[in-house]
């Protein structure tokens, strides 16, 4: 009679993880679509020397971040960004998708781009 332990239910199968790729695309993409592009790339570059530690000093902040807000797969980001040619790969795809986004825009407002306006007033124009 005492000898039974209660059933306890099956534990939900562990969530896989975002591939660094996946990370970087995902991250980039919400930084980009809060149009803050220009002060993470700031942070970004700034802090590119010290990726590593300052990888550690959001371990520090694990718990908080955890009790404060729902961030799922904060813990692979960490580990993504200690390493700095992901932080590299971040910066680029950030820088990417930016451009893309502002190409958009100037295309909504017939503007030409860049590049279109620099060869029509280049050199040999005339």
């Amino acid at each position: 009679m005492w000898s039974r332990r209660p059933e306890s239910p099956e534990p939900p199968p562990p969530a896989e993880e975002p591939t660094d790729e996946e990370l970087i695309e995902k991250v980039a993409r919400e930084i980009v679509s809060r149009r803050l592009a220009a002060p993470a790339t700031f942070m970004l570059e700034s802090s590119k020397p010290l990726s590593f530690v300052a990888s550690q000093g959001l371990v520090v902040l694990g718990p908080f971040v955890d009790a404060a807000l729902d961030v799922p797969n904060y813990d692979a980001f960490v580990r993504m960004i200690e390493k700095r040619e992901n932080v590299e790969k971040l910066l680029v795809r950030i820088e990417e998708l930016e451009e893309d986004r502002l190409s958009r825009a100037r295309a909504r407002k017939g503007e030409p781009s860049p590049g279109v306006e620099a060869k029509e007033h280049g050199p040999g124009a005339d």
